[in-house]
């Protein structure tokens, strides 16, 4: 009896479970835009990248969401020359989860490693981190409120909204655009 039940209370929960991935399949994108209209600063957009990785390493290829970027539009219009370029012009695009470093200038940092392991011989390396430049419209306050509205956004949602192997944009007017990206690893 026992059993039965929790089989019943199982199947149950995966019908409910369906019918919300089919409800969000319908609606999805255009909810999820509607949520984040009035919170992208004019001019602006989010763009993200989602598909299952191609390549089996004997690990199960899986569905991944890469992390949303902001990026400023110019007149407009998507900054890139052409699509897969990496033109963006003088503004690059800023994750929304770099909210405590936005606006840092570029940097000279340093590190340590071991140049020879028998002689245990260190060496200092130095860079130039780019730091996160701000850009011109978007605050420290918009990149929190985005990252914390994302996160609320489980990946099987943004699944079902918009597809695997796709490009996704988010626009400040809440309107969402999808493109094909099936040529990644």
């Amino acid at each position: 009896m026992a059993l039965q039940t929790m089989i019943e209370k199982m199947n149950a929960a995966k019908k409910v479970y369906d019918e919300s991935i089919e409800e969000a399949r319908k609606d999805g994108a255009s909810a999820i835009g509607e949520l984040f209209k009035g919170h992208i600063p004019e001019g602006f957009a989010i763009s993200w990248k989602q598909y299952t990785d191609y390549f089996n390493d004997g690990s199960p290829c899986v569905f991944r969401v890469r992390d949303p970027f902001v990026v400023k539009l110019k007149d407009g219009v998507w900054p890139r020359s052409e699509e897969g370029s990496k033109d963006y012009g003088a503004d690059i695009p800023v994750s929304i989860h770099d909210a405590e470093s936005y606006g840092t200038p570029p940097q000279e940092k340093s590190y340590q490693r071991t140049k020879d392991w028998r002689t245990k011989e260190v060496e200092t390396i130095t860079y130039t981190d780019p730091g996160v430049p701000a850009l011109e419209g978007l605050t420290k306050e918009h990149l929190e409120n985005l990252s914390k509205m994302w996160s609320n956004i489980p990946e099987k949602m943004l699944e079902a909204a918009f597809g695997d192997h796709v490009r996704c944009r988010i626009y400040s007017d809440g309107t969402t655009e999808t493109r094909d990206h099936s040529d990644h690893d």
